[in-house]
């Protein structure tokens, strides 16, 4: 990237040194205009001047985007006198990127040019800009001694910190409205965006592609005529095409760029041998692994608790209200429980049956790890996907381990990759609320499972990444309210029934659950643990890949051709899934750590003891 500040060239030096060229180029001007009645004649008589003494042919077409004053009448009366003047004129205000969209596509010149029909910028500072197209394809102005209010500046130096760190344009002043184009990357370039967005766009496209980008310094001036559109209004809405704009065209670029990339994924092999039989190679020494000896003794309060809880429940022949020691037992719903007795009744009651449930959860968790990561990045990279969850420390201990993380992850990620499955439908109308109804309905059923294995906790995990994906990404359907009722519909229609049947043998039991055992229990009136005692934790479960954090955070944040051509849309989805996981808990531990009943060990609110359990240990017979 050059800058270059140059001083002030008269018009008569301009015009020998154009002159000495093989060929003077010809030059479009693009003038947007929205409700400029009282500047646009000036803007047409300067840029008429301007252009006549740099070259011989020239157009100037002034896109009247939607105005309600006289902008198009004076333009048309001009055009009378003035032949190298044009109208493009929009039925409604579509938005500065449109204008700009519609220029690009009419412009006949070799040069094509911008800038504002509000006077603010010497167009006869445009030779030094041919000068320059001679060696570059794109030519940017930024303004060395900015006229605009102060507020105005804050706003634009704000905006221009952020659209350098988050995409990379390359020049210092992003919103300058003075550019200047070969007419050949003009017309490649795709804006998408209508709104002010559009320079962000075409600089960060430009540099994408290869063209190359100067950066000149050019005199600006105060603003004496009309009003200017921009407001503190639109910061939300520049943002939250900022934002999007990132997501889909520099971070996770839409899914066609992958589609060589996954065709050779799923044809080639690993090692000379078919993946699909790889997977199930994997999925047999898992099993192998997650099922051999154990019958160890259960290990703790909460294996021998939710191992006695099915006995008991076998024992009284009551499979609708949890018991320990023969009380009711209401922290937990049913789901593990239920699995467990039903463990018991085939196998007889045994550490070994109990513990079958998590190994066959995670089973089912690594397997549908594989499918799903074949379906969206191909069966090598599933594969890949697979040796990772099954070597994580984390998973192989849960695996073995009679708790109900397994069966919760299980759901959890079902639901959330069925989700996936249902707003990426090809087929889908973006923004339409079009999706694949039998994979979203799928992921209703999931959520339901996973309500009746942990609780509320299964919306609080699978909501917000959902929610956020389909907010962000383009290339995804929108589902509207009324899918999500559909969805709330099936999960309720899951989870419903026991917690209504537990509700008319004991009227107590929906407070109980619901407040004391989730609401209470996450803003830390259990298990309070110290701060320092989240990271480790994660840190350890996901060893030995929780080092290639920062390989990967690197990967993230590369903005080379290799690497967004690895970073499709599902990735994102991936990122805002862990990401979110990561960050409710780690608020949980932070504000359970700040709490004052926190610091007292072994102690609820207000001092009371926490409820603890006589266990049983879990007979053979």
């Amino acid at each position: 990237m050059h800058a270059i500040e140059t001083s002030h060239a008269s018009t008569a030096d301009t015009a020998k040194i154009v002159a000495k060229t093989r060929r003077t180029p010809s030059i479009t001007l693009i003038l947007p205009a929205y409700n400029e009645a009282e500047v646009i004649a000036d803007a047409i008589m300067e840029a008429d001047s301007a252009l006549s003494s740099i070259t011989h042919r020239y157009e100037i077409i002034v896109v009247d985007d939607g105005s309600s004053d006289a902008t198009a009448e004076i333009v048309r009366e001009f055009a009378k006198f003035i032949h190298s003047l044009r109208l493009i004129q929009h039925p409604r205000n579509q938005g500065y990127g449109a204008a700009i969209r519609s220029g690009f596509s009419a412009a006949q010149c070799d040069l094509v040019a911008f800038t504002d029909a509000d006077c603010q910028f010497d167009l006869t500072e445009l030779d030094r800009f041919v000068l320059l197209s001679e060696r570059y394809d794109v030519v940017c102005g930024y303004r060395i001694d900015r006229k605009d209010s102060s507020l105005r500046c804050l706003y634009s130096k704000v905006y221009n910190l952020l659209v350098r760190a988050m995409l990379s344009p390359g020049v210092r002043d992003v919103d300058c409205a003075l550019k200047m184009f070969d007419v050949n990357v003009a017309k490649k370039l795709r804006i998408t965006g209508d709104g002010f967005l559009v320079n962000s766009e075409m600089l960060t496209q430009a540099n994408r592609l290869g063209h190359s980008v100067v950066e000149v310094g050019v005199s600006h001036r105060p603003r004496t005529l009309g009003q200017s559109t921009v407001s503190i209004k639109h910061i939300p809405k520049v943002l939250k095409s900022l934002m999007r704009y990132w997501w889909n065209e520099v971070q996770f670029p839409p899914q066609t760029l992958m589609d060589r990339r996954n065709s050779e994924t799923r044809s080639s092999g690993c090692f000379g041998l078919n993946p699909i039989w790889l997977q199930i190679g994997l999925i047999f020494i898992a099993a192998v692994f997650m099922f051999a000896n154990l019958e160890y003794p259960l290990i703790d309060r909460d294996e021998t608790r939710y191992a006695e809880i099915p006995r008991e429940m076998i024992a009284t022949g009551n499979w609708v209200l949890p018991q320990l020691n023969f009380e009711t037992y209401y922290d937990k719903p049913p789901l593990l429980y239920w699995l467990c007795a039903i463990s018991f009744q085939l196998f007889g009651i045994s550490e070994a049956s109990a513990r079958f449930v998590p190994a066959l959860a995670a089973i089912c968790t690594l397997a549908s790890t594989m499918f799903f990561g074949s379906r969206l990045f191909g069966r090598t990279v599933g594969l890949y996907a697979g040796v990772v969850l099954m070597l994580s420390v984390g998973f192989a201990f849960t695996s073995r381990y009679l708790l109900l993380d397994g069966v919760l992850a299980l759901f959890v990620s079902l639901s959330l990759f069925t989700s996936l499955e249902a707003i990426r439908n090809p087929t889908a109308t973006v923004g339409k609320g079009s999706l694949h109804r039998g994979w979203w309905i799928l992921s209703g059923v999931c959520i339901g499972l996973a309500f009746l294995t942990k609780g509320p906790i299964a919306i609080v995990l699978w909501l917000p990444p959902v929610l956020a994906m389909t907010w962000v990404s383009e290339a995804h359907a929108r589902p509207r309210w009324w899918h999500y009722g559909v969805l709330g519909g099936v999960a309720s229609m899951i989870a419903a029934p026991w917690f209504l049947m537990v509700h008319l043998e004991d009227p107590a039991f929906l407070h109980e659950f619901f407040y004391r055992h989730n609401i209470a229990r996450f803003a830390g009136e259990f298990h309070p643990k110290p701060i320092w005692y989240f990271l480790p934790v994660l840190l350890i479960a996901g060893h030995p890949w929780s080092f290639l954090t920062i390989p990967y955070g690197k990967f993230l944040l590369s903005r080379d051709e290799r690497s967004l051509r690895q970073r499709p849309p599902a990735v994102g989805y991936l990122l805002l899934w862990s990401g979110w996981c990561f960050t409710f808990f780690f608020s949980v531990e932070l504000q359970i750590a700040h709490l004052p009943f926190a610091r007292r060990s072994g102690t609820g609110v207000a001092g009371r003891p926490l409820p603890s359990h006589r266990t049983r240990r879990c007979k053979s017979s």
